[in-house]
């Protein structure tokens, strides 16, 4: 099984057991979260870059 697949599966299993309120707040959570990982994502790869460049 993929960890996508994994991660479908648990998110299902969590939304049949929540309200819509608490629905939103976690995928407002997820969401800032995901964009504080591309963003440091960017900053790793641009220090991994600048080694090169030097």
């Amino acid at each position: 099984m993929r960890l996508q697949d994994l991660l479908h599966e648990c998110i299902i299993g969590l939304l049949a057991n929540l309200d819509l309120e608490k629905i939103r707040k976690i995928t407002t959570m997820i969401y800032r979260d995901l964009e504080y990982v591309q963003e440091k994502e960017k900053v790793a790869f641009n220090m991994f870059i600048a080694l090169y460049k030097l």
